[in-house]
C-alpha cells in the first residue's frame, strides 16, 4: 500500500493500510523513514500535491501533454499516480505488469513510457531492451526501489532516458516527465517516409513518385498516426480518441480515409488505408 508523507512530499509504502482511507494518518515503514503519512485516494492524491505547493501555476504548459504509458504492478500507486497525471492533462494508459506493457508498445503510440523495474511477466527493464531493439525510441523513465548504482546503470544502458528511485516526490516525477515529453516533441521527426511515400508535417505535403499534393490538417493527422508507426491498427473509436477529440466523430472517419486514399491513387503511392470489420490498417500495394 502506497501512502503520502505531508513532511516530505514523497510517497512510500504503507504497513498498516489495507485499502485506501481519506484522511486517514497511518504510520510507515522505513520507506518514508516512518513518518506519519496521509493514505489517500486517487482524487486526494491530487488534492495532496496541490497543497503542497509541488504543482504551481508557472508549470503549466499545456504543450507539454502527451500520452503516456504507466506501467506499475503497485495497484495503489497507479492509480494515485495515473490520476495526477491526467489531472495534468497527459493521456495515461496504466497496465500492471511487463508483458502487457511490451504488447501495448508493439500497438500504440506513446509520448513516453514510464516502466516500474520489478514487475511480473518482464521486468521494466526487459521492457526498454525490447523497445530498443524494435527500433521504438519513445522516451522511457524507468522507477524501482533499487538505490545502487549499479542497477541504474544496467537500466540506462538498456536503453532507459531518465532513472526515478522510490519513494519519489510527486512534483519531481511530474517535472521529469514533462521535460521528457517537451524534449521529444522538439525532436520528432518532421517528414515520415513509409513505401514509396512521403509526408511532410510542416507543410501537409503528400508525395510520391508521381508527384505531390496538399492534405487538409485532419487528413495529415490520421494518416500519420499511421506512418509514425508500421504495423499498427486502429479502430475508429481509438482514432477520433488519439487524433480528433472532440473534433469528429467516428462516423466520419471513413470519409477522411476514403479522401486519403484518394488522394495516393492520385500521386501513385504505394500505399492504402485499408478497413476490415472495425480496424484500420495502412497496407502496401503492389
Amino acid at each position: 500500500m502506497y501512502g503520502y508523507c505531508a513532511k516530505t512530499g514523497m510517497y512510500g509504502c504503507c504497513a498498516k493500510a489495507g485499502t485506501y482511507a481519506i484522511a486517514q494518518r497511518l504510520v510507515c515503514t522505513d520507506i518514508v523513514q516512518r513518518q506519519v503519512c496521509m493514505v489517500i485516494t486517487q482524487r486526494l492524491a491530487y488534492m495532496i500535491y496541490l497543497h503542497g505547493n509541488l504543482c504551481r501555476n508557472e508549470d503549466k504548459d499545456m504543450s507539454t501533454k502527451g500520452k503516456i504509458l504507466y506501467a506499475e504492478d503497485e495497484l495503489g500507486l497507479s492509480m494515485a499516480v495515473s490520476e495526477i497525471l491526467k489531472m495534468e492533462g497527459f493521456e495515461v494508459t496504466a497496465v500492471m505488469d511487463g508483458l502487457a506493457a511490451d504488447e501495448v508498445l508493439q500497438k500504440e503510440h506513446f509520448d513516453i513510457a514510464i516502466l516500474d523495474i520489478m514487475m511480473p511477466g518482464m521486468e521494466g527493464t526487459e521492457v526498454a531492451r525490447n523497445m530498443r531493439d524494435r527500433e521504438d525510441y519513445t522516451p522511457v523513465l524507468l522507477l524501482t526501489a533499487k538505490a545502487e548504482t549499479e542497477d541504474r546503470i544496467e537500466g540506462l544502458n538498456m536503453g532507459a532516458d531518465d532513472y526515478l528511485a522510490k519513494p519519489f516526490a510527486m512534483g519531481e516525477l511530474v517535472a521529469r516527465v514533462k521535460a521528457m515529453v517537451r524534449r521529444n516533441k522538439e525532436y520528432q521527426q518532421t517528414v515520415l517516409n513509409l513505401a514509396n511515400v512521403t509526408l511532410d508535417l510542416e507543410s501537409n505535403e503528400l508525395s510520391a513518385k508521381s508527384g505531390s499534393l496538399i492534405l487538409s490538417v485532419k487528413e495529415a493527422k490520421l494518416l500519420a498516426l499511421f506512418l509514425e508507426k508500421e504495423n499498427v491498427s486502429y479502430s475508429k473509436e481509438e482514432i477520433v480518441k488519439r487524433v480528433f477529440p472532440g473534433e469528429v466523430d467516428t462516423e466520419e472517419i471513413a470519409l477522411y480515409i476514403a479522401y486519403i486514399n484518394n488522394k495516393l491513387v492520385q500521386i501513385h503511392g504505394n500505399l492504402q488505408l485499408v478497413q476490415e470489420e472495425e480496424i484500420i490498417q495502412l497496407r502496401k500495394t503492389a
